[in-house]
């Protein structure tokens, strides 16, 4: 059995290497942390500029349809340059989960600009490894064509860039079920 990379995944590597080494050097690290700026939105666009956004994406969303490996890629190299974008709260916490369960116009609403840079996502779910005791809750209830949702959720991965949250809540049904706010 080989385990070796693809020559795909190789040039994903030294693609996503590349732009945060150019980018993410120690000089504009010092100065981006002097600013108030939470993100680097010139990095964010030429990540999308350059597909790696929607890596794991579904084509027809406008990503690459790539999966959890070449994503980890990309992740890594950021970590290691520990550049300031929310990459794994829009592309894991966020775009993962809509690319596997999300129906085909979810995808196209919200990861097409996830991919292009348009958007970023996050998810509620930090709580969910917590101590039960310190746990908040949602409820949701129907009405009419929506739904309302009760409840706080203390802990969301760079909520306050977020453009959608995914929020887990429980229906009157006692059923789970996910939510996609618009922030």
């Amino acid at each position: 059995m080989d385990f070796k990379f693809s020559e795909d995944q190789t040039a994903i590597r030294e693609l996503a290497y590349q732009i945060f080494t150019d980018r993410a050097t120690d000089e504009f690290l010092l100065s981006f942390s002097r600013t108030d700026a939470t993100y680097d939105d010139e990095l964010w666009q030429t990540l999308a500029e350059q597909g790696l956004l929607g890596i794991a994406v579904p084509e027809a969303a406008g990503g690459t349809g790539l999966g959890l490996v070449e994503l980890c890629m990309v992740l890594e190299e950021q970590g290691r340059r520990v550049a300031p974008v929310p990459l794994y709260s829009s592309l894991v916490l966020g775009g993962l989960p809509i690319a596997e369960f999300g129906s085909a116009e979810q995808q196209q609403r919200y990861l097409q600009p996830m991919a292009a840079g348009d958007r970023k996502l996050s998810a509620a779910i930090a709580e969910s490894a917590m101590n039960s005791a310190l746990v908040s809750s949602v409820t949701a209830t129907a009405a009419g064509d929506g739904w309302v949702l009760e409840g706080d959720r203390a802990v969301v991965p760079d909520g306050a860039v977020a453009d959608y949250i995914l929020v887990p809540a429980v229906t009157e049904d006692d059923e789970q079920s996910i939510f996609i706010i618009d922030t």
